[in-house]
C-alpha cells in the first residue's frame, strides 16, 4: 500500500493559502497547517496567542479560521527574532514601503523548511499565483524565493502548479499533477468559483493587513533606521513604540513619543525600556516617552507636550511625574505650540 505523503502548508488567513491547503488535503495528503508570527501583527509579546486580556489575537483567529475550513491542524511558529534583524537590512529590498515582501517569504519558506524535516514531510504548500503579486509572485520572484529559502523541487503552489515546472513530489507520483490548477494573474475570479464550488463560503477579502506597507509606519521606519546604532540589535519594544503614539524627532537626535489614547499610553509604559518617561500628575493625559532621558533639551520638549496634550487648561502650567532608571522626579511644564510641535513631528 502506498504512503500517505506529508505536507506543510503556510496559511496567512487568506482565501488564496485556504485553497491551496484544501485542495491538497482533498487529495489525501496529510497537511499540517502553519503560520508565523513576525512580531508585526499584534502589540505585547511576540509567540503568544492570546493578548494580556486573554483574547485570541485577530490575525491567530483568522489563521484558525482557514485552519478549520480547509480541515488541517494548525501551528504558530515565532520568527520575531529572526524577522527583525531581516527588516533592516532584506538583501532583496523593500517593496513600495518598508515592506520586505520576497525576503519576508524566503524566512517563512526556511523555518518551514525546518519543520518539514522535523515532521518528516514531503513538500511545502503555499498559496501563491503566479503573476498575481509585482513583486514577490512574478515568475523571477517565485524562482529567487524558492532558490534562497533551500526549497527547489519541494515547494508546491498548487493554484498555479500547472503553470510551473513539477516538482518531485508530483514527477514520483505522490500527488495527481492534473488534479492541481494553473490558475495565474491578477483576477480574483478563479479563486472565488473554486470558493464556491468546495463549499467555502467565509473568507478574508484581499487587502493589505501588512503595517510595513504602510506609508506612516514607513516614514517611522525610515527615521528609526537613520538614526539607528549599528552594533544595538532592533528589539520587540522598538517596535512596538514604532507602532504607537505622536513621533517626533530633536535636534539632538532625541527621539519623543506621545500616547494618543488610554490604550496606547498602557502600551508605551508596557513597551519603555530604558526610555524617559513622564505623564501628568493631576490631570488626565497621555504618556510620553524620551529615547535619550540625560537630553535637557529633549526633557524640556518632552514634558511640554505632555503638558500641551494633557486636558489641563491651555495656560496652566502641569505637573508631571518623571520616571528615569535614577527614579521619580516631580516636575512642572507649560504646553508647547501647536506650530512647535509640527516642526519635527514624523
Amino acid at each position: 500500500m502506498q504512503r500517505v505523503p506529508k505536507a506543510l502548508a503556510l496559511l496567512s488567513g487568506g482565501l488564496d493559502s485556504l485553497l491551496a491547503a484544501r485542495v491538497v488535503r482533498d487529495l489525501g495528503v496529510d497537511v499540517t497547517g502553519v503560520t508565523f508570527d513576525s512580531g508585526f501583527f499584534h502589540l505585547g509579546a511576540p509567540g503568544t496567542r492570546t493578548d494580556a486580556a486573554g483574547s485570541v489575537h485577530p490575525w491567530v483567529a483568522r489563521a484558525e479560521n482557514v485552519a478549520a475550513q480547509a480541515g488541517v491542524p494548525l501551528e504558530i511558529i515565532d520568527v520575531s527574532r529572526d524577522y527583525l534583524s531581516m527588516l533592516l537590512h532584506p538583501p532583496h529590498g523593500y517593496g513600495a514601503h518598508v515592506n520586505p515582501c520576497i525576503d519576508c517569504k524566503i524566512l517563512f519558506l526556511r523555518r518551514a523548511r525546518q519543520r518539514l524535516l522535523e515532521l518528516g514531510g514531503d513538500f511545502i504548500i503555499t498559496g501563491e499565483v503566479a503573476g498575481q503579486r509585482p513583486m514577490s509572485q512574478n515568475r523571477s520572484a517565485l524562482d529567487v524565493i524558492e532558490r534562497f529559502s533551500g526549497c527547489q523541487d519541494i515547494l508546491l503552489r498548487p493554484l498555479s502548479a500547472l503553470c510551473l515546472a513539477p516538482i518531485r513530489a508530483e514527477r514520483e507520483g505522490l500527488i495527481a499533477r492534473e488534479r492541481l490548477l494553473g490558475f495565474s494573474g491578477r483576477t480574483r475570479k478563479p479563486q472565488m468559483a473554486l470558493a464556491e464550488k468546495l463549499g467555502i463560503v467565509e473568507y478574508a477579502q484581499p487587502a493589505g493587513g501588512c503595517v510595513l506597507a504602510e506609508a506612516h509606519f514607513a516614514g517611522r521606519f525610515a527615521d528609526f533606521r537613520k538614526h539607528w546604532e549599528a552594533d544595538k540589535k532592533i528589539g520587540h519594544e522598538d517596535i512596538t513604540r514604532l507602532r504607537l503614539g505622536r513621533h517626533f524627532r530633536l535636534a539632538s537626535g532625541a527621539k519623543v513619543i506621545v500616547g494618543r489614547s488610554e490604550s496606547e499610553n498602557d502600551w508605551l509604559e508596557q513597551a519603555r525600556g530604558e526610555w524617559g518617561m513622564a505623564f501628568p500628575q493631576t490631570c488626565k493625559g497621555p504618556v510620553g516617552l524620551l529615547s535619550h532621558p540625560e537630553d535637557a533639551a529633549g526633557r524640556e520638549f518632552l514634558w511640554r507636550a505632555v503638558a500641551r496634550y494633557s486636558d489641563a487648561p491651555r495656560g496652566e502650567v502641569v505637573a508631571l511625574e518623571w520616571h528615569t532608571t535614577d527614579g521619580l522626579q516631580i516636575v512642572s511644564a507649560s504646553a508647547l505650540s501647536e506650530e512647535t510641535l509640527l516642526a519635527v513631528r514624523i
